[in-house]
Parts: C-alpha cells; structure tokens; sequence
C-alpha cells in the first residue's frame, strides 16, 4: 500500500491511483492499512481541514472501486477543490462492463438514495432521507451481451456507482 503509484503533486493537491480493495480512509475495522495511511507515510503532510481521520480527503471512492483520487496537501487547496466538487465544476467518469438487455445508447438514471432508517449500513430509495442520486450514461461499444459504458455522476451518494 505505502508505495509510489502513478501520481502527480501539482501546487497543493495529489492525484493518486486507487486500486479497487483499498479503503481510502481509516474507521471502523480499519485503523491502518488504507491508502490515507499509505500516503502520509510518503507524504508526511495531507491537509487537516475535515474529520480528523480524513486528512486531505475531498472526495471519496468505494473501496470495491479503482479509479483516481484527488487528495489536498494544504488548506487552500482543500479549500479550493471542496468548492469544484460542490458546484459541481469537476466530473467524475466511470467505465462499467454491464450485462446489455436492450439498453439504450445513453441516458439518465435519476433515483432517490440514500442510508436506510433503522440500519445506517444499508442504502434505499425509500425513506425521508433519501436524496436524487443522478448518473449519465454513454454506451461506448456492445460486443456480444455486454456492454461498455462510460457513467458520469451529476452529484456524488456513497455507492451511488454501484447501484
């Protein structure tokens, strides 16, 4: 884990390549080992604003799921990146291998999501709670039955990619 990637440090931010099975941030269950403990044994810094657990975090990807991850290094870029993801100024791309049953070339999937009332480890469309979690997707190409998509989130709901 606590090895140089692919990455780049530009003014203030890294952008590190998170392999799927890699927890980004320590928790419960996981005091060490994620790739927040990984970077500050090479870093030594990350940006303290946030949750004491979650330096330099400004977004997060699932553990199940590879894909790049922008962490801030001080607080002006922390301060700077939050503001891009919050108005929605950056995108987020995924590629999905999906069973194709007749989907459309593109579309969107607007649904309601968001953590379960009685148990906080599950997620639902049902519930006050729920908020619209709304991805956008491109077939890129079908071969037999399946078929490549290139997703882009609107707005980030912990495992929205998933669902």
């Amino acid at each position: 884990m606590a090895r140089k990637r692919k990455g780049r440090d530009i003014s203030g931010w890294l952008v590190v390549d998170k392999p799927a099975g890699v927890i980004v941030h320590p928790g419960a269950g996981h005091p060490d080992g994620t790739l927040i403990n990984g970077v500050l044994a090479l870093t030594g810094v990350l940006s303290p604003i946030g949750l004491p657990d979650r330096p330099g975090v400004v977004h997060r990807i699932d553990a199940g799921t590879s894909g790049l991850l922008v962490l801030a290094l001080d607080e002006v870029a922390h301060h700077g990146l939050a503001a891009q993801f919050a108005a929605h100024t950056c995108e987020r791309r995924y590629d999905a291998l999906v069973w194709d049953h007749g989907i459309e070339d593109e579309g969107t999937i607007r649904t309601p999501y968001g953590r379960h009332v009685r148990d906080r480890r599950k997620f639902t469309g049902k519930g006050t709670h729920a908020r619209e979690a709304v991805t956008h997707w491109t077939v890129r190409t079908r071969k037999g039955p399946c078929a490549w998509l290139s997703l882009r989130l609107e707005n980030g709901r912990t495992h929205q990619i998933r669902v």
